[in-house]
């Protein structure tokens, strides 16, 4: 009974642990995908209609607008949306 109770517990842990590593993984995504997502918007100005731009814009507003307001944090972001722009 007690081995049952360790192996519950390891099991938990390893849950636990994937579960952090995956929601680390996902929010590190989501901030790299911001140069990719603006650049696209910037390089294909027109072709993108206006409601599909409006809700890019807005899933990363928690990104941009924070960045907006300090201006090493908007340098470094302005220039990695130029890099995938360069790239695209």
């Amino acid at each position: 009974m007690f081995t049952f109770f360790l192996i519950d517990r390891r099991i938990l842990f390893r849950g636990v642990c994937y579960c952090g590593l995956l929601t680390l993984l996902l929010a590190l995504t989501y901030v790299l995908s911001i140069g990719p997502a603006y650049a696209y918007l910037i390089n294909h100005f027109g072709t993108v209609s206006e409601q599909t731009s409006d809700r890019i814009l807005s899933f990363y507003s928690p990104i941009y607008y924070p960045c907006n307001g300090s201006k090493p944090f908007y340098n470094q972001l302005n220039s990695y949306i130029t890099f995938w722009r360069k790239l695209m």
